[in-house]
């Protein structure tokens, strides 16, 4: 394999790297913004808001922690009334 050659590979190489990153963090940025309205929601008084975020990374833990705290609020509030 030539210079050149070997030079183009790593270059195609970085740029599907990069593809990839960027398609993951425009993923993971929509993500939050959707948890970040499901939130507002419930802040709101909607309850039943529910961001539809799930997955064991970070976000998809803090969506399950999210809802399961609406849900126990909304129990409380049946309570309460």
């Amino acid at each position: 394999m030539n210079e050149a050659t070997y030079t183009y590979a790593v270059l195609a190489f970085l740029a599907v790297c990069l593809a990839v990153w960027l398609r993951t963090e425009r993923d993971r940025a929509r993500r939050g913004e959707r948890l970040i309205a499901a939130t507002r929601r419930m802040a709101a008084g909607d309850l039943e808001a529910r961001a539809g975020v799930r997955g064991h990374d970070p976000l998809g833990v803090l969506a399950d922690a999210i809802g399961q705290m609406a849900s126990r609020l909304k129990t409380l509030e049946g309570t309460l009334e």
